[in-house]
């Protein structure tokens, strides 16, 4: 895919393939200059990255509290989390239109936000839960005899333990959302695109233009490969740093 982005067309398919060539940036001016990718990769920063800061917002209070507390129906909640994950897409996509619908959401950017949200909450809450259930509680009962508060307790101690989980789990999350296709394809309109529906444009009934379908792929997947890059080291560190402060 990335050998292709730098090829022209005369040498995007000679047979045999050429090994040594000209690398030109051309795929890549003519997906910017001719189709408006920059908006539809505009779109999916702002679904996905939303998407993730409300999940992971409204998932580790809710993991830790599964994790921790004893509350009525707590089993219960727990198991209608994880049978989120259990639902097939296509088996929700047509309420879930229609609801939409009927909130004059279609074709807006809330619409594959929210979808995400679903998806991304139950993933989060399920994987952070198991981590705090298997993290050492000490280290909390000792914060709290010092008098700390659950608060403090939680921003001070747990979220620097689970920093290493919390960054994986949001990675994985990511990857998911960032490439998802049914719903962004059923739910937007060529305004509100997502990145992947995008490039479903260049496939057209007259020609397949597979370089820049190429550039695109590259530049779709640079934002993953660069987060991964970026939160590598934190993976680890992130599981003692709290616990040896």
């Amino acid at each position: 895919m990335v050998t292709l982005s730098f090829k022209a067309d005369a040498d995007a398919f000679v047979l045999p393939p050429k090994l040594a060539f000209s690398p030109t940036l051309s795929q890549y001016q003519n997906l910017l200059a001719n189709w408006p990718f920059v908006t539809f990769y505009r779109n999916s920063l702002i679904i996905v990255v939303g998407a993730l800061l409300i999940s992971t917002a409204l998932a580790i209070p809710l993991a830790y509290s599964l994790a921790r507390f004893r509350w009525r129906h707590k089993r219960d909640i727990s198991f209608f989390v994880l049978s989120q994950l259990m639902l097939p897409p296509e088996g929700i996509v047509v309420p879930i239109y229609l609801m939409f619908q009927r909130f004059t959401l279609l074709g807006t950017l809330w619409a594959p936000m929210l979808i995400y949200i679903v998806f991304a909450l139950p993933f989060i809450t399920w994987i952070m839960k198991g981590f705090f259930e298997s993290a050492p509680v000490e280290i909390e009962e000792a914060a709290l005899v010092d008098g700390a508060s659950r608060y403090e307790v939680v921003w001070r101690i747990v979220l620097p333990l689970a920093l290493g989980s919390l960054t994986s789990t949001v990675m994985l999350a990511a990857i998911t959302l960032w490439n998802e296709f049914f719903f962004a394809f059923v739910l937007t309109n060529v305004d509100t695109y997502t990145a992947p529906v995008a490039i479903l444009g260049l496939w057209t009934q007259y020609q397949v233009y597979w370089g820049q379908i190429a550039a695109a792929g590259v530049l779709v997947s640079l934002p993953i490969v660069g987060f991964g890059l970026i939160v590598q080291r934190h993976l680890v560190r992130g599981l003692t740093l709290g616990a040896v402060k």
